[in-house]
């Protein structure tokens, strides 16, 4: 995919939210090295009603959010 030829790892990331976002596949945020961007690009998901999503954040405050938000 054009977003893993990306050498820097910030604009790599950056090229996976954008890709995730536009494309709608939460799987492209596996692909996120920093786990705050990564956290960011599941972020998104949430908002549609996806709580499996609450899996995949690193951050506990976020995910105890996350948690809280689907009970």
């Amino acid at each position: 995919d054009e977003c893993a030829v990306i050498t820097s790892s910030q604009q790599r990331d950056s090229c996976y939210i954008s890709k995730a976002e536009l494309t709608r596949e939460r799987e492209l945020c596996e692909s996120i090295s920093s786990s705050y961007k990564r956290d960011v690009c599941y972020a998104m998901f949430i908002a549609e009603g996806e709580p499996s999503t609450c899996a995949g954040l690193t951050d506990p405050e976020l995910q105890k959010i996350c948690e809280e938000y689907f009970a």
